[in-house]
């Protein structure tokens, strides 16, 4: 099927960026392909070309650093592919995407998945309102045009991104109305055992106790232990109402932006029939991967937070990781040559990953949002209420691919994409089971909408690269 090439890389945030430079070094025709118009991914997004004045000084020295990365991967003899979009892969490692508005495909003997993550759903009643948006969402319009709300927003979630994004507005001179933080007073207990070996990423730490003293001497109210959230406003957002430390408030606000940690991208690895676990401690699936990055499909390899949300250092690690290991099966290193310079590399990604289990035990999702009241919206592509779910659970509906059948939940244009942790959640719960016992959707080409002309005009080979 199409052009053989041994290597392909999809996704150019940080670990695809480091494999595709790393493979290139060895001679190894690499092909990276990224639906985004330059490298760099969601953290780095257009840290090349910035529309931001000062980007070091308004979104901070960790964004501005990714510019080397992005510099040695353009200097490489890699083949980059941006603006394309891929809408389907199998076992057999062929890869099919979009570009030009022409379907293109590949045949590869290594296909390394570096997809990235996606915002865990928050829902909770009127959170389909015009005026609510995603935390990430706002960050991709502020890194990629300098787009800033005019109105103050409130920002309502967990997780160090609303911290940064409070920050950076701050320093673009914008005004943020409030932070509704919604992390238990128990998610604090639970984390200060994980602490002592957090501290190979004091760094961090560090740095989000100033986002927090910059906040705090801004001015900006900071409600903690936020719970019964709701949305105010019939056909726009008016304000929201919540609690928090048992006391109730009312905030009026025109824009709310909304986060509660991110999950692994995970369409692709379902296409290539990867085997996925559950993590507890994450409350998600993920892809599993030996300790060099191969999944359980032959020549399929999983890195960065596609595979399992670690964070950017721990994805360059990754990277480098599965870089090595494909050049090992490519006989362009031997076995010495790959214990030499991997095994400081598994130690390094150890370490850091002791950071990540502080992490995920202080921001780890209150099951009060994860398994939302009867009146919230689930499927927001369908307009499906988190208690025609629970109905059709207690009817007997063993999981959410049956649940798609009953409601039509998950069919809508995001394909699942925004709905399926939640439906799977209430689903166990209604049922006394385990989200491991209860699964996910599945999926079929295209995950990306595609028109028959686009598929028509497909070809075979794609030159035309930067």
């Amino acid at each position: 099927m199409g052009e053989k090439c041994p290597v392909v890389v999809v996704g150019a945030g940080p670990a695809g960026l480091t494999a595709a430079t790393l493979i290139s070094q060895y001679d190894v025709d690499v092909t990276l392909l990224d639906d985004q118009l330059s490298p760099g991914g969601q953290i780095y997004r257009q840290v090349s070309d910035s529309k931001i004045a000062n980007p070091e000084t308004v979104l901070g020295a960790d964004y501005t650093g990714g510019k080397a990365l992005v510099d040695r991967f353009l200097e490489s003899s890699a083949r980059y592919v941006p603006g394309a979009s891929v809408w389907g892969v199998n076992r057999k490692r062929e890869v099919s995407y979009l570009r030009n508005d022409a379907s293109f495909f590949l045949q590869t003997d290594h296909l390394i998945l570096s997809v990235g993550c996606q915002e865990r759903p928050m829902p909770f009643p009127g959170w389909q309102l015009p005026g609510v948006l995603t935390a990430g969402a706002a960050q991709i319009m502020l890194k990629s045009q300098a787009m800033a709300p005019e109105k103050a927003p409130i920002l309502v979630g967990s997780g160090p991104l609303l911290l940064l994004l409070a920050w950076q507005y701050l320093n673009l001179g914008l005004k943020v109305k409030a932070i509704v933080e919604t992390t238990q007073t128990q998610h604090y207990f639970h984390a200060l055992k994980h602490l002592p070996g957090a501290i190979v990423g004091r760094q961090q730490l560090v740095k989000g106790l100033k986002f927090l003293k910059d906040i705090r001497a801004a001015g900006i109210a900071v409600y903690k232990g936020a719970s019964e959230i709701r949305a105010l406003g019939d056909q726009v957002l008016e304000g929201i109402c919540f609690s928090s430390r048992g006391k109730q408030h009312t905030l009026n606000a025109e824009l709310v932006f909304i986060h509660q940690g991110v999950t692994p991208q995970l369409q692709l690895p379902k296409l290539a029939e990867c085997e996925l676990e559950y993590l507890v401690s994450q409350k998600c699936w993920s892809a599993k991967t030996d300790q060099f990055c191969e999944s359980t499909v032959e020549g399929v390899h999983l890195i960065g937070d596609g595979q399992q949300i670690n964070g950017a250092e721990v994805a360059e690690i990754s990277g480098q990781i599965c870089a090595l290991n494909v050049l090992k099966k490519l006989k362009r290193i031997d076995q010495e040559d790959f214990d030499r310079l991997s095994k400081p590399l598994l130690v390094k990604k150890k370490r850091q990953l002791k950071l990540r289990q502080f992490l995920d035990a202080l921001y780890t999702p209150s099951d009060i949002f994860i398994t939302p009241s009867d009146e919230t919206m689930v499927c927001r592509c369908e307009e499906v209420s988190a208690a025609t779910i629970r109905e059709i659970a207690r009817g007997g509906c063993q999981g959410p691919n049956q649940a798609k059948s009953f409601s039509r939940c998950g069919m809508g244009h995001c394909q699942g994409r925004f709905c399926e942790a939640t439906v799977s959640a209430l689903i166990a719960k209604e049922q006394d089971r385990s989200v491991a016992d209860i699964g996910f959707y599945r999926v079929r080409p295209p995950i990306r909408p595609l028109t028959l002309g686009q598929l028509g005009r497909g070809q075979s080979d794609d030159r035309e690269t930067n």
